[in-house]
């Protein structure tokens, strides 16, 4: 027995062991021995006893006391998921931060605690950067904050100082920052802080910004948050640092941003920018939600010039760059949602002109690649402003901005017909319009996209493969300029059967036929040689298994365009125009009245969101309408292509409709299918 407890010692007192140590505000510092039945009664005093690799198990109550954390790979958390919290006040300057992460901590994790006030941070994450060894500024790395509540700081929530590197917090709730002062108060405020994830948090109520990543800060992710009620910007990828915290060996030209990325964003009710990007490098924002943002300042999504305390450059010539402009900047897949009260532009290019030392300071190098995007500002028009010197647009209109930036050629201006909790409900035109090559794989929900992409920060589930009996319409397809087919795909490991019915101009049926298709293949059908050009619309229905199916219209000079068929009727639909309709000088409209009874049309016409002209037109059962939109035809007489970027079109019943548009000679075709709104 004596060997056996001897044994036990030497095993306990082995170095390097780690152990796990309890607190509870009924234990005793004194006599306690830190086990769960004998705790200590301070978070610091345990701390103090520990060693690296411990991890220490709080039990439920208020621990007014300041912690710091020396040793690396400490585990501070709840015990048992108890309801925990680290206060400190935010008046007493003595006591600056409520948990402090040392240079020494590596590796280290905060998990399921409240952490509140603080004079100035919540949590801190220090470093060497400025204590005078300049080959020796590495700062605390490795840090996990996880399931934690940080909140009613004196300013910042998270400060990040420089080289405190791979830091992760995760699903955590930020906010209200800036309690003692709210003039620099961020929820998450990393200087020169590499590899930095923000992920799966609520960030709310921030006095300034919601999250930046500036000072050079490389590879930061900012995903799957929703930021909402910022006093500031939403998130920042740069923004305006002192000099003297770049490291000017791995940043010589002091970009603020390197690589970072927010991804899957629901961004809302910020008085500036929902993403702004300052003297940022290789940064993007793709499938975000931005909904009424840039409420007083700036722009939806905002191109900022950083000053850096306004230092002059000493030394013009030897390589160094200073204040540098954003460049390869890409945004694709977001959702640009602004409230009509809301005055400031969609997107903001600015730039700044100091007579001293400064100089001209320019927010981007060339222009940013932008696609994709759905931009929509209630009945008000849109606003896209550049500032820049050779490159002036001064409130310009959407495709004013199409046009300066030679892109967003699959951008729109549409409601995106959003629900309660801004994820795009049914009909919504941002459903599978997105770009399906971006580096996104899941969104908002960690549900997985599937292509093509929403726009938006939410994938719709509703876009997986329907269930048997699912109905699509083809509307118009029957055309001397163009050929109609039917592709087919199953994504499942099994057969798929599906039937096309064909109806003439008079609603009557045509003709049916049925269709098997094997696992994991594609199939394409000539509808406009199966109906001998007669039939006006089709119907496909998926009778066994699961089918993904497109409509493709190609021009007899070779032009081609596909959609994803519609499921359901509507008597509320909406067309979009592409971007290069510029070019474009013909355009036609097919509407087949279903029903058995009359029904009014009334199309309007809308550029930049706002009405700008209409017509009603009357069809008798079974009618169908085949016409030109223009100066040409008889629907909107007076509108020509390039006045407008929308149509809607409601009917008093449900109907089957579609557009196309052609250039000279035919060599364009786009055709567009209905987006419902009901």
């Amino acid at each position: 027995m004596r060997k056996v407890l001897l044994l036990l010692l030497i095993i306990y007192s082995v170095p390097g062991l780690a152990s796990t140590i309890y607190v509870s505000l009924s234990g005793n510092d004194q006599t306690g021995n830190g086990t769960i039945s004998s705790p200590f009664a301070t978070i610091s005093h345990a701390l103090d006893v520990s060693s690296a690799g411990d991890t220490i198990q709080i039990r439920a109550g208020t621990y007014n006391e300041a912690v710091r954390i020396r040793n690396a790979n400490i585990t501070l958390k709840s015990y048992d998921s108890e309801h925990v919290i680290i206060h400190t006040p935010v008046d007493d300057e003595n006591l600056d931060t409520t948990v402090t992460l040392d240079v020494d901590a590596d590796g280290s994790t905060l998990e399921g605690l409240e952490i509140t006030g603080g004079y100035y941070y919540g949590i801190m994450l220090f470093t060497r950067w400025d204590w005078g060894d300049p080959d020796d500024r590495t700062g605390v790395s490795r840090i996990t904050i996880q399931n934690c509540k940080i909140h009613d700081t004196g300013r910042d929530c998270i400060k990040v100082t420089p080289e405190c590197d791979y830091l992760t917090v995760a699903d955590c709730e930020i906010y209200n920052s800036g309690i003692r002062y709210g003039g620099n108060a961020e929820g998450v405020d990393n200087v020169n802080s590499d590899y930095m994830v923000v992920r799966d948090c609520y960030i709310h109520d921030t006095a300034t910004t919601g999250v930046y990543a500036k000072g050079g800060a490389i590879g930061a992710v900012i995903e799957r948050n929703i930021i909402e009620n910022c006093g500031e910007i939403g998130v920042a990828l740069g923004f305006d640092t002192s000099p003297e915290y770049f490291d000017l060996t791995v940043n010589p030209d002091r970009y603020e941003n390197i690589g970072g990325v927010v991804r899957n964003c629901l961004i809302r009710n910020t008085g500036m920018a929902g993403i702004a990007f300052y003297a940022a490098k290789d940064a993007s924002a793709y499938n975000n939600t931005l909904v009424d943002t840039a409420q007083s300042a700036q722009s939806a999504i905002y191109f900022g010039v950083s000053l850096q305390d306004w230092e002059p450059d000493t030394d013009p010539n030897d390589g160094i760059g200073y204040r540098p402009a954003s460049t390869n900047i890409h945004v694709e897949n977001n959702i640009v949602f602004q409230d009509s009260s809301i005055s400031t532009p969609m997107v903001f290019i600015r730039t700044f002109y100091h007579e001293g030392d400064v100089g001209r300071v320019n927010a981007m190098d060339g222009m940013p690649a932008m696609d994709y995007n759905c931009y929509w500002h209630g009945n008000s028009p849109l606003a896209f402003t550049d500032q820049r010197p050779g490159y002036e647009m001064e409130n310009g209109s959407f495709s004013d901005w199409q046009n300066h930036i030679s892109s967003e050629g699959h951008s729109f201006v549409a409601n995106p017909s959003l629900d309660s909790e801004y994820r795009p409900a049914e009909g919504s035109p941002c459903i599978d319009a997105g770009d399906s090559s971006v580096p996104v794989s899941d969104d908002l929900d960690k549900n997985p996209r599937t292509a093509p992409f929403d726009i938006g920060a939410y994938e719709v589930n509703g876009d997986q493969p329907p269930v048997e009996g699912t109905a699509y319409y083809l509307p118009h397809i029957a055309h001397g300029n163009y050929t109609t087919y039917l592709l087919a795909y199953t994504p499942a490991n099994e057969q798929a059967k599906f039937r096309v019915t064909l109806y003439g101009d008079d609603g009557r049926l045509l003709q049916n036929g049925s269709y098997v298709l094997a696992p994991r293949n594609t199939m394409k059908i000539n509808v406009s040689s199966e109906s001998g050009g007669a039939a006006m619309a089709a119907t496909v229905t998926l009778t066994e298994g699961t089918a993904v199916f497109k409509g493709v219209f190609f021009n007899s000079s070779g032009g081609m365009a596909e959609f994803v068929l519609d499921s359901q009727l509507s008597d509320n639909l909406i067309y979009l125009f592409p971007s290069y309709n510029t070019s474009v000088s013909w355009n036609g409209l097919a509407c087949w009245n279903t029903s058995d009874s009359a029904v009014s049309v009334v199309l309007t016409a809308y550029a930049d969101g706002v009405a700008v002209g209409d017509q009603t037109v009357s069809l008798a059962a079974k009618e169908n309408l085949v016409d030109v939109i223009g100066p040409d035809g008889a629907v909107l007489t007076g509108l020509g292509l390039h006045d407008f970027d929308m149509i809607r079109i409601q009917t008093t019943d449900s109907v089957l409709s579609g557009l196309n548009i052609s250039g000279d000679g035919q060599e364009k075709l786009v055709f567009t299918p209905a987006i419902r709104l009901n």
